[in-house]
């Protein structure tokens, strides 16, 4: 099949890298990618080769695993040599290795990481389109209405690099749309390829409220759920040999603390072999589930502590999504073959301070290659009645300005936790995203269960 565009890229960045062939092909620009155009029984290499030369124009994803991978290279250096034109786009802010500075000498770079990087790579379209006209990037610059952002500086040895800022359009970091997800989320956890847990809890002031269907406060309630979990974890991840590394979790409480967020664990991600041997001494709780049949079961039980049940404080939700983005854009960078970084986050009101929705998509555009990181959020309610679980826009369309943001700042739930939502009863509307509205305390369970412990199990 005639080609536009050859995309060189290293296998971690495989979803990426798909997800803009898919981008690009629906605005009509044809592109090469491998394994995909490989046909059935030809020799691998010289089908690389021939589709560099037939290429109008090489887009090569620059990364840590790019700067490391021989076969990027090599692709670039074929590109070079046939006189096929370069776009360098870096998808993160590290520079070329030697050996990649080389081959790509003075090609000017597109700066896919720079905020809003979704914006940034939707823009990529219009950039590939001009050049494949027969622009160059610093005519695209210069043809653009828009002032021109700072140059980045270039390596030594190099010509300034043209920054392509100036393609960007101004659109409040706030109004970006959250990238739609890519892939299977199939990927099984285990010790090889550990899953990524971050719980964000709101330990404001307001968390001293009782929470719906007890007498107990939000704290004391969110605190026991998430000890449960950890717990549930430990118990999964245990075998004959103890407590594997199947898992890393990270408990970041907001609203406490002199950095206003706080970690249950001394740091923000910590392995659950590492989790296991911090327990506090179990305490006997009463935890609230629902029975199946629209009730509620109260079960006493022996529960490990690891999260203490504290309320002071404004929801500083904006600090605690800026550390939860990196620890797991530092994860996924590291585990690429694993299940994407979950991160749930259980308040019971808006934000203060600062808006983090440009935070959320951020940590939404992370992706392994098994998908897209997701974003769940609970909230909690002291009102009886009214709990809606994973809502779709319809629904979302009905609520409370505040409320509805929740619902936006949260992923759509993949296949395998719909089914599982399905399994425990609830009507999971189309498009039906993480989220549930005046949690209860049996709903708070339930909802951590499907969205984590049960994800455990995928």
């Amino acid at each position: 099949m005639a080609h536009d565009v050859f995309i060189s890229y290293a296998t971690a960045q495989k979803s990426l890298a798909f997800r803009l062939t898919e981008q690009f092909e629906d605005d009509q620009v044809r592109c090469w990618i491998a394994p995909r155009n490989i046909v059935s029984g030809t020799v691998w290499v010289e089908a690389i080769i021939a589709a560099i030369r037939s290429s109008k124009l090489m887009l090569v994803l620059l990364s840590a695993e790019s700067n490391k991978s021989p076969q990027v290279i090599r692709e670039v250096s074929q590109a070079v040599e046939n006189r096929i034109p370069i776009l360098p786009v870096r998808i993160e802010d590290i520079p070329p290795s030697l050996t990649m500075e080389y081959w790509l000498g003075h090609a000017q770079r597109y700066e896919a990481f720079e905020r809003p990087t979704t914006r940034r790579y939707l823009e990529l379209t219009d950039t590939v389109k001009f050049l494949l006209s027969g622009g160059s990037v610093g005519e695209a610059a210069a043809a653009s209405d828009e002032p021109a952002a700072p140059p980045i500086r270039a390596s030594e040895g190099t010509t300034t690099v043209v920054d392509l800022g100036t393609l960007q359009v101004a659109v409040p970091p706030a109004a970006e749309p959250p990238p739609e997800q890519v892939g299977l989320y199939a990927a099984r956890m285990n010790s090889q390829r550990p899953g990524c847990f971050i719980l964000l809890v709101d330990q404001s002031g307001s968390m001293n409220r009782r929470i719906a269907g007890t007498a107990i406060p939000k704290r004391q309630a969110v605190a026991d759920a998430v000890n449960s979990l950890l717990y549930e974890a430990v118990l999964r991840a245990t075998g004959d040999d103890g407590v594997r590394h199947r898992f890393d979790i990270g408990v970041l409480g907001y609203g406490v603390g002199e950095e206003g967020v706080h970690s249950a664990f001394g740091k923000d991600l910590a392995p659950i072999n590492e989790i296991a041997e911090i327990a506090k001494p179990p305490q006997q709780r009463v935890v609230h589930r629902p029975d199946g049949r629209g009730g509620v079961l109260q079960l006493t039980v022996d529960l490990p502590i690891w999260l203490e049940p504290v309320a002071k404080g404004q929801t500083l939700m904006y600090a605690a999504f800026e550390r939860a983005l990196a620890a797991a854009k530092t994860w996924t960078r590291e585990h690429q073959r694993s299940f994407p970084p979950i991160v749930i986050n259980i308040t019971d009101g808006g934000f203060t301070v600062r808006d983090p929705t440009p935070l959320v998509y951020e940590i939404q555009e992370l992706c392994t290659q098994a998908g897209n990181a997701l974003i769940f959020n609970c909230h909690i309610s002291e009102s009886e009645g009214g709990v809606v679980m994973y809502p779709g826009s319809a629904t979302a369309a009905r609520f409370e300005k505040r409320m509805r943001q929740l619902y936006q700042m949260s992923s759509v739930l993949p296949e395998p936790m719909r089914e599982r939502a399905r399994e425990r009863g609830y009507d999971v509307e189309p498009e039906a995203r993480g989220y549930v509205l005046n949690a209860d305390a049996a709903s708070l369970i339930d909802f951590l269960e499907i969205g984590g412990t049960r994800a455990m199990d995928i």
